[in-house]
């Protein structure tokens, strides 16, 4: 089977997972993630958008959910939410359309993640930002046993992630949320910020291999950047701080 057949193939299949679908903290991510996102009006795209849910959190009047899964903008539009069925690598916009994107848990399930957030810079407004989150230092072996064919097909560190997104975009924020041990009860807003500010500072900066496992207990497992498109100056030769790819 054509390996795009496959892969939509399961994702129509997670779809319908009700396991999937009552995992406890998707609402305290996604109102974490919000809160990240800049106040700006204009059109807003969730890309992987699942049942809606941002959507319904955020409210706006002028966003559009997109999915992979074809069950899955059948619930967005039940829920009467703007839904349009497509891959993330071939999004079906004009360019320049969207002021705000979000991005929240989709590069790791992606077949191309470097076209995906190609595509995102396409569509965005000049200044648009985007919010992009995946999952941090992730350990692969869990899904060896996995019943689908697709699930998290790649683990970012900082750095991958930060260098992936700067050939496309200027970085406004680095955050992390959900910290194991301490804080997997505790999940406010400005907690997870405290310790985004310690973690990026004093974690990842002075840890050795005699620490790795000691600063381990304090990972967080979510790592989230807002990113802006900004507009290429050939003729005034000012620079960036980060690559242009237009």
């Amino acid at each position: 089977m054509d390996l795009w057949k496959r892969f939509k193939r399961c994702y129509e299949a997670r779809a319908l997972d009700s396991v999937l679908e009552k995992m406890g903290t998707r609402q305290r991510r996604i109102d974490f993630s919000i809160r990240i996102l800049p106040s700006k009006k204009g059109r807003v795209l969730d890309l992987g958008s699942g049942d809606g849910l941002l959507l319904e959190t955020l409210g706006a009047d002028n966003a559009i959910g997109s999915d992979i899964s074809i069950v899955y903008c059948r619930r967005m539009k039940s829920k009467k939410l703007e839904a349009v069925n497509c891959v993330a690598e071939h999004l079906p916009f004009a360019s320049n359309s969207f002021s705000i994107i979000v991005c929240t848990e989709v590069l790791e399930h992606t077949l191309y993640p470097s076209e995906v957030v190609k595509e995102i810079r396409r569509v965005s407004k000049k200044d648009g930002h985007t919010l992009f989150s995946v999952p941090y230092r992730e350990d692969l072996t869990s899904y060896e046993n996995c019943r689908y064919e697709f699930a998290h097909l790649r683990s970012f560190e900082e750095n991958d992630i930060i260098s992936m997104l700067e050939r496309f975009f200027a970085i406004d924020s680095v955050d992390f949320y959900a910290f194991h041990i301490i804080l997997t009860t505790l999940h406010g807003y400005y907690i997870n910020k405290i310790f985004s500010v310690v973690w990026k500072f004093f974690f990842i900066k002075y840890q050795t291999n005699f620490l790795r496992k000691f600063f381990n207990l304090f990972r967080p497992i979510y790592i989230l950047i807002l990113a802006r498109k900004y507009q290429r100056l050939e003729s005034s030769g000012r620079r960036h701080c980060a690559r242009s790819v237009e």
